[in-house]
């Protein structure tokens, strides 16, 4: 796998991990933080062989 998938996985984790913790306690704050990270991830997954048409 490439790393931009590393990357976009562990985002994904990462922003899901955050809203299932902080969801229950701070509501917005769980939003503010998780969903942008999510969604970065689902960008990285979907955008990761751009660069190798970019260059050629």
């Amino acid at each position: 796998m490439k790393s931009q998938v590393y990357w976009g996985l562990g985002f994904i984790v990462f922003g899901v991990l955050i809203l299932l913790v902080l969801l229950p306690v701070e509501f917005t704050v769980a939003l503010i933080y998780g969903i942008p990270l999510i969604l970065i991830g689902i960008v990285i997954l979907i955008f990761r062989n751009r660069e190798s048409k970019i260059e050629k």
